[in-house]
């Protein structure tokens, strides 16, 4: 977690968490994007139409209740080179539960993913990015890492994807350099239509598109089904940026 640490801005939402609570991706060339709440029958497989055309990674946080709904879409998220976490059964915020009934959500959901899919899910993201101390612990007891973002595209509120787009650019170079987590939802329709749209602008920063784990450095990345591109290393010149990032904190917070 220290290279996640020293990557901590006063604009980050989720600071890391020694317990295993990622926000932003290392290095200052990557990106995660991330897309919640479904599989969405109709949408979800624009967004992998989309995807697969521009041979691009993404990580899909589902509802095991939609996954159920849905195997053969969630499948194909695994067939094509994309990863999958837990989103929960239903989007229930967990600082609402029990101890006993998020162990028993998790445990659900993480089955029928596993029945779907054949995948072992190890990732976890907090409906509504709520979460405190105790729900923190519960997840990561039941062996869980958890995945937050550093940068909303903000779709669910737009619903038009030039909007989508900019805002979503927008952060992006704010963060900079900062890698971010991109938090986009593939339930909207919208949002299907925003990835012909904002994916070609991604390409054109020479960004390289990592699925979570690859993304927070647990998993070496490895190159997208058809791509040509050669798999990026990602820890390659991390000391260095995150000693020149915390020197400019430091030197920030000292002259302010």
């Amino acid at each position: 977690m220290s290279a996640h640490k020293a990557l901590i801005t006063s604009s980050t939402a989720y600071p890391p968490d020694d317990r295993g609570l990622f926000s932003v991706c290392l290095g200052s060339k990557n990106i995660a994007i991330t897309f919640d709440d479904g599989p969405n029958p109709t949408s979800t497989p624009k967004v992998l139409d989309e995807l697969k055309a521009r041979k691009v990674k993404a990580t899909f946080a589902v509802l095991g209740s939609l996954v159920q709904q849905n195997p053969s879409i969630a499948k194909r998220i695994i067939d094509e080179g994309h990863q999958i976490i837990s989103h929960s059964w239903s989007h229930i915020n967990y600082t609402t539960l029990s101890e006993a009934a998020i162990i028993d959500d998790l445990s659900k959901t993480r089955q029928v993913i596993k029945e779907a899919t054949g995948y072992e899910v190890k990732y976890f993201r907090f409906p509504y990015g709520a979460y405190n101390s105790s729900t923190v612990d519960i997840v990561a007891n039941q062996g869980y890492r958890m995945i937050l973002w550093n940068v909303d595209s903000m779709d669910w509120s737009y619903l038009n994807p030039q909007k989508t787009t900019n805002s979503t650019l927008q952060q992006i170079k704010a963060a900079a350099p900062i890698s971010p987590i991109l938090l986009m939802h593939d339930i909207h329709i919208e949002t299907a239509n925003t990835m012909p749209v904002l994916l070609p602008e991604l390409q054109k920063l020479s960004i390289s598109f990592l699925n979570a784990e690859e993304c927070v450095g647990l998993s070496e990345p490895k190159a997208q089904p058809g791509s040509q591109s050669e798999s990026v290393n990602l820890h390659a010149g991390i000391p260095l940026i995150s000693a020149i990032v915390f020197g400019a904190l430091i030197i920030r917070y000292m002259f302010n």
